[in-house]
């Protein structure tokens, strides 16, 4: 069983880093890395006139392809729909609206040139994905029953369900094979979707359902340096960080998508395999907002509570529920 036995914060730019460094019963260090979505957990938004058992599958890059430059790329695409500039409209510093760059625009197919031989996506098959809303659920449902660490309970907190949607584009995140926020994943249904982004080095016989475990646990930690005042008023001014957690606990979000990468890398004189795990949610933690509505245990839940998480609302209230930056 690895354990965590240190914890060391870097703060690089403007972002901060979270290593935590395990050993192993052989002495081989593994490492976790997250990294925080500042971008998204910033941006002011703007109402765009819308309506509307694990395997692994090898893809090869076509020699043809650059998706580092994937604006050049002309051919007829189904992600063409993602192009339209009013679908990531921002507003920027300056107080004007801009147009950021969606992760599927243009997109190919294809992996980054920067990914190496021997990349993979992890093709998340019934069971995993069950096992990805669990982790997500009792999060939740510790957090609205006022079980984590003193928090007020939630009088509305959804059951979160799949999005292939959402998944999809996690997915072509990944394929980049890096460490990194896309600009805009948003879709026609959720058009300020959030991101949370987790990276690891594991030994390659190693389960990927204890990947996926620890990983998603980074995030939920992050729960220790939380305050309930952030909760109830969302900022980005806080000396710790914290996007994660509130990204999975939002009362805003009823759906999430994730996808993950598997390539190799050589660490010392050993071969790990490295897993980037991207999930999508239906809203990102919006500024001066609140993460969730405290109150009484479900209150405000009006088909009812989840037999399987008594702190949350069944699956039937996430038609009522809408993922935009202001309740309504």
């Amino acid at each position: 069983m690895y354990g965590f036995r240190w914890t060391l914060l870097l703060l690089v730019g403007c972002i901060f880093y979270k290593v935590a460094v395990c050993t192993s019963d052989v002495t081989t260090p593994w490492y976790d890395v997250t990294t925080g979505d500042a971008e998204s957990s910033t941006e002011s938004f703007t109402d765009s006139p819308f309506t509307g058992s694990p395997s692994t599958e090898s893809t090869e890059l076509p020699s043809q392809s650059d998706y580092a430059n994937v604006v050049e790329w002309t051919e007829p695409s189904a992600y063409d729909v993602y192009c339209k500039p009013e679908l990531c409209l921002r507003y920027n510093r300056d107080g004007r609206l801009e147009a950021k760059k969606h992760v599927a625009c243009g997109f190919n197919g294809s992996f980054a040139d920067e990914c190496p031989p021997g990349r993979m996506i992890l093709k998340i098959d019934a069971q995993l994905r069950h096992y990805i809303l669990h982790l997500h659920n009792e999060v939740r449902d510790r957090l609205a029953r006022g079980d984590e660490a003193g928090f007020a309970s939630a009088s509305r907190m959804p059951t979160v369900t799949w999005d292939d949607e959402l998944a999809n584009l996690a997915e072509i995140n990944v394929r980049s094979c890096k460490f990194e926020h896309d600009e805009c994943r948003s879709t026609y249904q959720y058009l300020h979707a959030g991101q949370n982004l987790a990276v690891g080095s594991y030994y390659l016989e190693t389960d990927i359902f204890e990947i996926i475990h620890n990983l998603t646990s980074l995030w939920h930690r992050e729960y220790l340096d939380t305050t309930q005042e952030v909760l109830d008023k969302y900022t980005t001014n806080y000396n710790a960080t914290i996007g994660h957690y509130t990204q999975m606990v939002s009362d805003r979000t009823t759906a999430i998508g994730c996808g993950v990468v598997i390539y190799p890398k050589k660490l010392e004189d050993f071969v790990f395999k490295m897993v980037l795990y991207a999930c999508n949610y239906a809203i990102t933690s919006i500024v001066h907002q609140p993460i969730y509505l405290k109150g009484e245990l479900a209150s405000r839940c009006t088909t009812g509570t989840n037999p399987d998480y008594a702190g949350l609302c069944s699956w039937d209230e996430n038609q009522f529920i809408k993922a935009v930056p202001a309740y309504v």
